[in-house]
């Protein structure tokens, strides 16, 4: 081991076969190395025999011996490597993250996403056409209601998350529920600027919509910021 990335630098250490380090960082061919006991220093990215969490790299059923390895009977054996990863266990979690996300956006559109004004009568977004993203006028068009829709790409997100991970579908597909739900507050908010019933009454956005679509926005917040293997 050196104290630096450098082989003609004066070793720090002589480290004997089989003592497990955990990598760092790296340098070209040099690796960055730190073992339980304090030692802190450079190696040669040759000398190590892998970089498993934990386990050592066995070699595969019926593979001749390297003849090279073979002849040089006084070269060390390659040390153990033992390579942490702090955000691992997040990784490995993110699919499971992101079929969560899934399902809580597929609760929320079941839950109230509006409330009126008089009686406080709620509907969910089952009630509410998609095409009340363009207008405020269109709230009870027909159509595609915006809760299937939302139900269709979480659940797509959802499938695909448990399959795969995720990746970048899940997370295009957790953005574009984000932009449904913000659009959505977005036009109860212009029905209050500009109706005239809405117009001076003291009412915010919030006293209209309502909760459900709080729930759905934050299912897709973790669809889309969950982490992919």
């Amino acid at each position: 081991m050196f104290g630096d990335a450098d082989a003609g630098g004066i070793p720090i250490a002589d480290l004997p076969a089989g003592f497990e380090l955990t990598v760092v960082g790296r340098r070209g061919p040099w690796v960055h190395v730190i073992s339980g006991d304090g030692l802190d220093g450079w190696v040669s990215g040759a000398a190590l025999a892998g970089v498993a969490v934990g386990v050592a790299p066995v070699a595969a059923p019926g593979s001749a011996p390297d003849p090279a390895a073979a002849s040089n009977s006084a070269a060390p054996a390659p040390v153990a490597v033992v390579e942490k990863q702090s955000s691992s266990l997040l990784l490995a979690a993110g699919p499971v993250f992101g079929a969560i996300g899934g399902m809580i956006a597929i609760l929320g559109t079941a839950l109230p996403w509006q409330q009126t004004t008089a009686t406080r009568l709620e509907i969910n977004a089952f009630d509410v056409s998609v095409r009340f993203l363009a207008s405020w006028d269109d709230l009870t068009a027909g159509g595609i209601s915006i809760g299937l829709l939302v139900v269709i790409l979480a659940g797509i997100g959802t499938v695909v998350s448990m399959i795969g991970g995720g990746g970048i579908v899940r997370r295009i597909l957790g953005f574009v529920i984000v932009v449904i739900c913000a659009v959505y507050v977005l036009q109860q908010q212009d029905w209050l600027i500009t109706n005239e019933r809405g117009l001076g009454t003291g009412l915010n956005v919030w006293d209209i919509a309502d909760y459900g679509v709080l729930v759905s926005f934050f299912g897709g917040l973790v669809m889309t910021f969950a982490p992919s293997r």
